[in-house]
Protein backbone atom coordinates (compact mmCIF):
# COMPACT_ATOMS: atom_id res chain seq x y z
CA UNK A 1 0.00 0.00 0.00
CA UNK A 2 1.22 3.49 -0.80
CA UNK A 3 1.47 6.43 1.57
CA UNK A 4 -1.05 9.18 1.05
CA UNK A 5 -0.39 12.02 -1.37
CA UNK A 6 0.93 14.87 0.77
CA UNK A 7 -0.67 17.64 -1.28
CA UNK A 8 -4.17 16.16 -1.09
CA UNK A 9 -6.46 14.61 1.49
CA UNK A 10 -5.82 10.93 2.15
CA UNK A 11 -6.91 9.04 -0.98
CA UNK A 12 -9.55 6.35 -0.77
CA UNK A 13 -7.75 4.32 -3.46
CA UNK A 14 -4.35 2.64 -3.35
CA UNK A 15 -2.49 1.86 -6.58
CA UNK A 16 -1.88 -1.76 -7.50
CA UNK A 17 1.08 -0.96 -9.72
CA UNK A 18 4.51 0.42 -8.87
CA UNK A 19 4.06 4.17 -9.00
CA UNK A 20 6.26 6.78 -7.36
CA UNK A 21 3.61 9.03 -5.86
CA UNK A 22 5.84 12.10 -5.64
CA UNK A 23 6.50 11.74 -9.37
CA UNK A 24 2.78 11.34 -9.97
CA UNK A 25 2.06 14.61 -8.16
CA UNK A 26 4.72 16.28 -10.33
CA UNK A 27 3.19 14.83 -13.52
CA UNK A 28 -0.27 16.07 -12.60
CA UNK A 29 1.07 19.53 -11.86
CA UNK A 30 2.92 19.69 -15.18
CA UNK A 31 -0.20 18.66 -17.10
CA UNK A 32 -2.28 21.28 -15.29
CA UNK A 33 0.29 23.99 -15.99
CA UNK A 34 0.89 23.10 -19.66
CA UNK A 35 -0.65 25.12 -22.48
CA UNK A 36 0.25 22.86 -25.43
CA UNK A 37 0.73 19.13 -24.95
CA UNK A 38 2.09 16.56 -27.40
CA UNK A 39 0.66 13.08 -26.81
CA UNK A 40 2.46 10.35 -28.71
CA UNK A 41 2.87 6.55 -28.92
CA UNK A 42 4.93 4.00 -30.84
CA UNK A 43 4.96 3.29 -34.56
CA UNK A 44 2.83 0.42 -35.91
CA UNK A 45 0.48 0.90 -32.95
CA UNK A 46 -1.51 -1.88 -31.31
CA UNK A 47 -4.54 -1.81 -29.05
CA UNK A 48 -2.61 -0.82 -25.95
CA UNK A 49 -0.95 2.08 -27.78
CA UNK A 50 -4.12 3.54 -29.30
CA UNK A 51 -6.21 2.61 -26.26
CA UNK A 52 -3.80 4.42 -23.95
CA UNK A 53 -3.62 7.48 -26.22
CA UNK A 54 -7.39 7.81 -26.59
CA UNK A 55 -7.95 7.30 -22.85
CA UNK A 56 -5.43 10.06 -22.13
CA UNK A 57 -7.17 12.25 -24.73
CA UNK A 58 -10.37 11.80 -22.76
CA UNK A 59 -8.64 13.00 -19.61
CA UNK A 60 -7.08 16.02 -21.33
CA UNK A 61 -10.49 16.91 -22.74
CA UNK A 62 -11.89 16.98 -19.22
CA UNK A 63 -9.19 19.52 -18.35
CA UNK A 64 -9.95 21.55 -21.53
CA UNK A 65 -6.30 21.24 -22.53
CA UNK A 66 -4.92 21.98 -26.00
CA UNK A 67 -3.08 18.93 -27.29
CA UNK A 68 -1.99 17.13 -30.43
CA UNK A 69 -2.25 13.31 -30.38
CA UNK A 70 0.23 11.85 -32.86
CA UNK A 71 1.32 8.46 -34.21
CA UNK A 72 3.64 8.15 -37.18
CA UNK A 73 1.69 5.24 -38.73
CA UNK A 74 -1.80 6.48 -37.93
CA UNK A 75 -4.57 4.29 -36.51
CA UNK A 76 -5.13 0.68 -37.71
CA UNK A 77 -8.59 0.12 -39.18
CA UNK A 78 -9.57 -2.33 -36.44
CA UNK A 79 -9.00 0.35 -33.78
CA UNK A 80 -10.92 3.17 -35.44
CA UNK A 81 -13.96 2.33 -33.29
CA UNK A 82 -12.19 3.79 -30.25
CA UNK A 83 -13.51 7.23 -29.40
CA UNK A 84 -11.43 10.11 -30.80
CA UNK A 85 -9.06 7.79 -32.68
CA UNK A 86 -9.89 9.92 -35.75
CA UNK A 87 -8.20 12.87 -34.02
CA UNK A 88 -4.82 11.10 -33.90
CA UNK A 89 -2.59 12.69 -36.53
CA UNK A 90 0.43 11.39 -38.42
CA UNK A 91 1.29 14.78 -39.95
CA UNK A 92 4.92 15.41 -39.01
CA UNK A 93 4.54 19.14 -39.61
CA UNK A 94 2.36 19.29 -36.52
CA UNK A 95 5.35 18.23 -34.42
CA UNK A 96 7.43 21.09 -35.79
CA UNK A 97 4.89 23.88 -36.14
CA UNK A 98 3.48 23.75 -32.59
CA UNK A 99 5.34 25.20 -29.64
CA UNK A 100 4.67 22.40 -27.17
CA UNK A 101 5.54 22.86 -23.52
CA UNK A 102 4.98 19.23 -22.46
CA UNK A 103 5.37 15.82 -24.09
CA UNK A 104 3.55 12.69 -22.91
CA UNK A 105 4.68 9.39 -24.46
CA UNK A 106 2.65 6.26 -23.71
CA UNK A 107 3.40 2.57 -24.37
CA UNK A 108 6.66 3.21 -26.23
CA UNK A 109 9.68 1.12 -25.29
CA UNK A 110 12.27 3.51 -26.75
CA UNK A 111 12.22 7.09 -27.92
CA UNK A 112 13.20 6.00 -31.44
CA UNK A 113 10.30 3.54 -31.57
CA UNK A 114 8.05 6.58 -31.69
CA UNK A 115 9.29 7.29 -35.21
CA UNK A 116 10.13 10.84 -34.11
CA UNK A 117 13.11 10.25 -31.84
CA UNK A 118 15.29 13.06 -33.17
CA UNK A 119 12.45 15.59 -32.94
CA UNK A 120 11.60 14.57 -29.37
CA UNK A 121 15.24 14.69 -28.28
CA UNK A 122 15.48 18.16 -29.80
CA UNK A 123 12.46 19.26 -27.77
CA UNK A 124 14.04 17.87 -24.62
CA UNK A 125 17.26 19.75 -25.41
CA UNK A 126 15.15 22.91 -25.59
CA UNK A 127 13.93 22.27 -22.05
CA UNK A 128 10.54 20.69 -22.80
CA UNK A 129 9.75 17.97 -20.27
CA UNK A 130 8.95 14.49 -21.55
CA UNK A 131 6.76 12.21 -19.43
CA UNK A 132 7.11 8.51 -20.22
CA UNK A 133 4.27 6.21 -19.12
CA UNK A 134 4.96 2.60 -20.01
CA UNK A 135 4.99 -1.07 -19.05
CA UNK A 136 8.10 -1.78 -21.13
CA UNK A 137 11.58 -1.34 -19.71
CA UNK A 138 12.16 2.27 -20.73
CA UNK A 139 13.90 5.23 -19.14
CA UNK A 140 14.18 8.05 -21.69
CA UNK A 141 11.78 10.52 -20.09
CA UNK A 142 12.46 13.42 -17.77
CA UNK A 143 9.85 11.66 -15.63
CA UNK A 144 9.35 7.91 -16.07
CA UNK A 145 6.19 6.24 -14.77
CA UNK A 146 7.12 2.66 -15.60
CA UNK A 147 6.05 -0.71 -14.22
CA UNK A 148 7.32 -3.68 -16.23
CA UNK A 149 5.11 -6.04 -14.22
CA UNK A 150 1.91 -4.37 -15.44
CA UNK A 151 0.06 -6.31 -18.13
CA UNK A 152 -0.43 -3.18 -20.26
CA UNK A 153 0.17 0.53 -20.21
CA UNK A 154 -3.62 0.80 -19.99
CA UNK A 155 -3.39 -0.84 -16.54
CA UNK A 156 -0.98 1.85 -15.34
CA UNK A 157 -3.16 4.64 -16.75
CA UNK A 158 -6.22 3.19 -15.02
CA UNK A 159 -4.39 3.23 -11.70
CA UNK A 160 -3.19 6.79 -12.30
CA UNK A 161 -6.71 7.97 -13.14
CA UNK A 162 -8.07 6.35 -9.99
CA UNK A 163 -5.43 8.03 -7.82
CA UNK A 164 -6.18 11.36 -9.48
CA UNK A 165 -9.92 10.76 -8.94
CA UNK A 166 -10.54 11.18 -12.67
CA UNK A 167 -14.04 10.40 -13.94
CA UNK A 168 -13.52 7.46 -16.32
CA UNK A 169 -16.37 7.68 -18.80
CA UNK A 170 -17.57 4.88 -21.08
CA UNK A 171 -15.30 5.87 -23.95
CA UNK A 172 -12.20 6.00 -21.74
CA UNK A 173 -13.15 2.68 -20.13
CA UNK A 174 -13.51 1.07 -23.57
CA UNK A 175 -10.11 2.39 -24.64
CA UNK A 176 -8.42 1.06 -21.50
CA UNK A 177 -10.15 -2.31 -21.85
CA UNK A 178 -8.93 -2.57 -25.46
CA UNK A 179 -5.36 -2.06 -24.28
CA UNK A 180 -5.65 -4.77 -21.66
CA UNK A 181 -7.35 -7.31 -23.93
CA UNK A 182 -4.83 -6.87 -26.74
CA UNK A 183 -1.71 -7.04 -24.58
CA UNK A 184 -2.92 -10.09 -22.63
CA UNK A 185 -4.16 -11.87 -25.77
CA UNK A 186 -7.64 -11.73 -24.27
CA UNK A 187 -6.24 -13.11 -20.99
CA UNK A 188 -4.46 -16.02 -22.69
CA UNK A 189 -0.76 -15.12 -22.54
CA UNK A 190 1.87 -14.89 -19.80
CA UNK A 191 1.18 -11.18 -19.30
CA UNK A 192 -2.21 -11.95 -17.77
CA UNK A 193 -2.43 -11.19 -14.05
CA UNK A 194 -5.21 -11.18 -11.49
CA UNK A 195 -4.84 -7.40 -11.41
CA UNK A 196 -5.54 -7.21 -15.16
CA UNK A 197 -8.63 -9.36 -14.71
CA UNK A 198 -9.84 -7.26 -11.78
CA UNK A 199 -9.34 -3.99 -13.66
CA UNK A 200 -11.07 -5.35 -16.77
CA UNK A 201 -14.09 -6.20 -14.64
CA UNK A 202 -14.05 -2.72 -13.11
CA UNK A 203 -13.87 -1.14 -16.58
CA UNK A 204 -16.86 -3.20 -17.76
CA UNK A 205 -18.75 -1.97 -14.70
CA UNK A 206 -17.85 1.57 -15.77
CA UNK A 207 -19.46 0.96 -19.16
CA UNK A 208 -16.62 -0.38 -21.31
CA UNK A 209 -18.04 -1.93 -24.49
CA UNK A 210 -16.57 -5.43 -24.13
CA UNK A 211 -18.43 -6.88 -27.11
CA UNK A 212 -17.24 -4.13 -29.44
CA UNK A 213 -13.64 -4.53 -28.30
CA UNK A 214 -13.60 -8.32 -28.67
CA UNK A 215 -15.38 -8.22 -32.04
CA UNK A 216 -12.78 -5.87 -33.44
CA UNK A 217 -9.94 -8.01 -32.12
CA UNK A 218 -11.39 -11.22 -33.53
CA UNK A 219 -13.26 -10.21 -36.68
CA UNK A 220 -14.25 -13.14 -38.85
CA UNK A 221 -11.64 -13.93 -41.47
CA UNK A 222 -12.76 -13.03 -44.99
CA UNK A 223 -11.57 -14.67 -48.19
CA UNK A 224 -8.60 -12.30 -48.46
CA UNK A 225 -7.62 -13.13 -44.91
CA UNK A 226 -7.66 -16.87 -45.55
CA UNK A 227 -5.51 -16.49 -48.68
CA UNK A 228 -3.13 -14.34 -46.68
CA UNK A 229 -2.72 -16.99 -43.97
CA UNK A 230 -2.12 -19.65 -46.65
CA UNK A 231 0.79 -17.62 -48.03
CA UNK A 232 2.31 -16.89 -44.64
CA UNK A 233 2.12 -20.53 -43.50
CA UNK A 234 3.59 -21.78 -46.78
CA UNK A 235 6.68 -19.63 -46.17
CA UNK A 236 7.26 -20.84 -42.62
CA UNK A 237 10.95 -21.57 -41.99
CA UNK A 238 12.74 -23.06 -38.98
CA UNK A 239 16.31 -22.79 -37.77
CA UNK A 240 16.81 -25.96 -35.73
CA UNK A 241 20.10 -24.78 -34.24
CA UNK A 242 18.77 -21.47 -32.92
CA UNK A 243 15.22 -22.76 -32.33
CA UNK A 244 13.80 -19.85 -34.32
CA UNK A 245 10.78 -20.02 -36.61
CA UNK A 246 9.96 -17.23 -39.02
CA UNK A 247 7.89 -16.22 -41.99
CA UNK A 248 7.66 -13.20 -44.25
CA UNK A 249 4.86 -10.93 -45.44
CA UNK A 250 5.28 -9.04 -48.72
CA UNK A 251 3.59 -5.74 -49.54
CA UNK A 252 1.29 -7.39 -52.08
CA UNK A 253 0.16 -9.95 -49.50
CA UNK A 254 -1.57 -7.29 -47.43
CA UNK A 255 -3.99 -6.01 -50.07
CA UNK A 256 -7.51 -6.38 -48.71
CA UNK A 257 -6.28 -7.84 -45.42
CA UNK A 258 -7.31 -6.20 -42.15
CA UNK A 259 -4.65 -5.07 -39.67
CA UNK A 260 -5.85 -7.49 -36.99
CA UNK A 261 -5.11 -10.40 -39.37
CA UNK A 262 -1.57 -9.08 -39.72
CA UNK A 263 -1.09 -8.59 -35.98
CA UNK A 264 -2.12 -12.15 -35.19
CA UNK A 265 0.62 -13.90 -37.16
CA UNK A 266 3.51 -13.45 -34.70
CA UNK A 267 1.33 -14.48 -31.77
CA UNK A 268 0.18 -17.61 -33.62
CA UNK A 269 3.76 -18.74 -34.37
CA UNK A 270 4.66 -18.20 -30.73
CA UNK A 271 2.67 -21.31 -29.78
CA UNK A 272 4.79 -23.67 -31.91
CA UNK A 273 6.42 -26.00 -29.38
CA UNK A 274 9.72 -26.37 -31.23
CA UNK A 275 10.41 -22.60 -31.28
CA UNK A 276 12.11 -20.53 -28.61
CA UNK A 277 11.68 -17.39 -30.70
CA UNK A 278 9.16 -16.64 -33.44
CA UNK A 279 9.77 -13.87 -35.93
CA UNK A 280 7.67 -12.26 -38.64
CA UNK A 281 9.22 -9.93 -41.19
CA UNK A 282 6.70 -7.69 -42.94
CA UNK A 283 7.40 -5.28 -45.77
CA UNK A 284 5.93 -1.84 -45.12
CA UNK A 285 6.13 1.49 -46.92
CA UNK A 286 9.29 3.23 -48.17
CA UNK A 287 11.39 0.05 -48.47
CA UNK A 288 11.22 -0.75 -44.79
CA UNK A 289 10.62 -4.02 -42.97
CA UNK A 290 8.81 -4.39 -39.67
CA UNK A 291 10.17 -7.27 -37.59
CA UNK A 292 7.91 -8.72 -34.87
CA UNK A 293 9.46 -10.96 -32.22
CA UNK A 294 7.78 -13.27 -29.72
CA UNK A 295 9.07 -15.77 -27.16
CA UNK A 296 7.61 -17.91 -24.40
CA UNK A 297 11.00 -19.04 -23.07
CA UNK A 298 11.82 -17.92 -19.53
CA UNK A 299 15.48 -17.16 -20.32
CA UNK A 300 14.95 -15.09 -23.49
CA UNK A 301 14.14 -11.39 -23.72
CA UNK A 302 13.16 -10.38 -27.24
CA UNK A 303 13.02 -6.78 -25.97
CA UNK A 304 16.82 -6.80 -25.78
CA UNK A 305 17.04 -7.97 -29.39
CA UNK A 306 14.60 -5.29 -30.55
CA UNK A 307 16.41 -2.59 -28.57
CA UNK A 308 19.67 -3.45 -30.33
CA UNK A 309 17.99 -2.59 -33.64
CA UNK A 310 16.42 0.62 -32.35
CA UNK A 311 13.04 -0.89 -31.53
CA UNK A 312 11.23 -1.67 -28.33
CA UNK A 313 8.77 -3.88 -26.57
CA UNK A 314 8.66 -6.08 -23.54
CA UNK A 315 10.34 -9.31 -22.57
CA UNK A 316 8.06 -11.68 -24.51
CA UNK A 317 6.86 -9.44 -27.35
CA UNK A 318 8.85 -6.76 -29.14
CA UNK A 319 9.64 -5.36 -32.56
CA UNK A 320 11.74 -3.03 -34.66
CA UNK A 321 11.94 -1.56 -38.17
CA UNK A 322 14.87 -1.84 -40.58
CA UNK A 323 15.55 -0.64 -44.10
CA UNK A 324 15.30 -3.01 -47.06
CA UNK A 325 12.96 -5.37 -48.87
CA UNK A 326 12.50 -9.13 -48.85
CA UNK A 327 13.78 -11.37 -51.62
CA UNK A 328 13.38 -15.16 -51.92
CA UNK A 329 16.36 -17.43 -52.58
CA UNK A 330 16.67 -21.19 -52.92
CA UNK A 331 17.43 -21.72 -49.24
CA UNK A 332 15.11 -19.08 -47.79
CA UNK A 333 14.63 -15.32 -47.66
CA UNK A 334 17.07 -12.48 -47.36
CA UNK A 335 16.89 -8.74 -46.81
CA UNK A 336 18.26 -6.65 -49.71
Amino acid sequence: MFKELRTNPAPTYDARVKINLSQLVEVKNKIQQADKILLITHRNPDGDAIGSVTAMMGYLNQLNKYYIAWCIDGVPDNLEYLSQSYDISNNQNQLIENNFDLIIVVDCGSIDHSGAGDILRGMQDDGINLINIDHHSSNYGDINIVDTQASATAVILYEIFKLWKVKIDKAMATSLLAGILVDTGSFSNSGTTTMALDIAAELINLGARFGEVSNNIYKSKNNSGLKFWTKVLSRLQKNDKLKVVYSVILREDTIGVSSNELDGVANFFNYLEEAKISMVLKEIENNKIKVSLRSMSDNISVAQIAKFFGGGGHVKAAGFVINGRLEEEKDGWRIV
